[in-house]
C-alpha cells in the first residue's frame, strides 16, 4: 500500500490561535478590566445619588424643585400651563414624600377627595384646592393665567411646605 503525504509532514507548519498571541490578548485584558472599571464606576455613582436622594427631606427636595419653576420664562399662554402642570406635579410628589400618601397617580379632583377620606389636615387642604382650582381652569379651560395669580399659587405651595416642615427641637 501506498502511503499518502500529507501536507503537515512535508512543511513545518505551526498555527497558533489569536487568543494566545501576546499582542492580541494583552491588549484585550487590558480592554476587558476598563471595561469592568467602568461599569462598576458609574454603578456606585448611581448607588451614590440615590441613596444622597433618599437621605434628603422630603420638604427640602420640594423648595429646590419650587425654586426651580421660573416665572419669567412664562409668556404665552402654553407656559403657564406648563407651569401649573409642573407645580401640580411638584405638590403630588411632596405629599407622596413627606405624608407617604398615594398622591401622584391621582387628578386634582381626585386628590382633593382622597385627601379628604385620609383626614388631611383643614388648612392646608383648603391651599391645595385654592391652587388645584387654578390649576384645572389653566390646563383644561384654556383660561388666561394672570402671572399675579400664577405667582400667588406658587407662594401658596411654599406655604403649604412650610406648614408640614418638622422642626426639630433643640
Amino acid at each position: 500500500m501506498e502511503k499518502t503525504v500529507e501536507f503537515y509532514e512535508i512543511y513545518d507548519y505551526y498555527y497558533q490561535p489569536l487568543l494566545q498571541r501576546s499582542y492580541f490578548r494583552y491588549p484585550l485584558l487590558i480592554f476587558i478590566l476598563l471595561f469592568l472599571a467602568g461599569i462598576i464606576f458609574f454603578v456606585t455613582r448611581y448607588l451614590l445619588k440615590k441613596q444622597k436622594q433618599k437621605n434628603i427631606m422630603p420638604w427640602v427636595w420640594a423648595n429646590e424643585q419650587l425654586q426651580k419653576l421660573s416665572l419669567d420664562k412664562c409668556e404665552t399662554k402654553a407656559d403657564i400651563k406648563k407651569f401649573y402642570f409642573e407645580l401640580t406635579l411638584i405638590i403630588k410628589r411632596y405629599l407622596h414624600k413627606r405624608f407617604e400618601l398615594n398622591a401622584v397617580d391621582k387628578t386634582d379632583e381626585e386628590l382633593i377627595i382622597y385627601l379628604k377620606a385620609q383626614d388631611f389636615d383643614d388648612e392646608l387642604l383648603e391651599i391645595i384646592k385654592n391652587i388645584s382650582k387654578e390649576a384645572l381652569y389653566i390646563k383644561f379651560a384654556n383660561e388666561d393665567a394672570l402671572k399675579i395669580q400664577a405667582k400667588k399659587d406658587l407662594v401658596a405651595a411654599y406655604k403649604l411646605i412650610q406648614k408640614t416642615t418638622i422642626i426639630k427641637a433643640k
